[in-house]
């Protein structure tokens, strides 16, 4: 097997992890299964630290709508995290 065989299995066992997990629990910034969701005044959930990053960038704005959100306040998101 060569380099770019082994990084195609590489890149087809990270996509399988998601596979099958319902859309809800996959951060919209990373595409990745959220370990520590939060979510914004609009009601959208994140992972935590992406969406952290996001407003560290000065942008109080939404990821999924570009909407200017309210507050850059994060609730944990407990149903999802369970």
């Amino acid at each position: 097997m060569d380099r770019s065989e082994a990084e195609g299995d590489a890149e087809a066992g990270a996509f399988m992890t998601v596979r099958g997990v319902p859309p809800d629990f996959i951060c919209p910034i990373t595409q990745e299964i959220m370990e520590d969701p939060c979510t914004t005044v609009d009601g959208n959930a994140y992972e935590r630290r992406a969406i952290e990053a996001w407003f560290a960038t000065g942008r109080v704005t939404s990821p999924l709508t570009n909407a200017r959100l309210g507050s850059r306040a994060l609730m944990p998101n407990l149903t999802l995290k369970r």
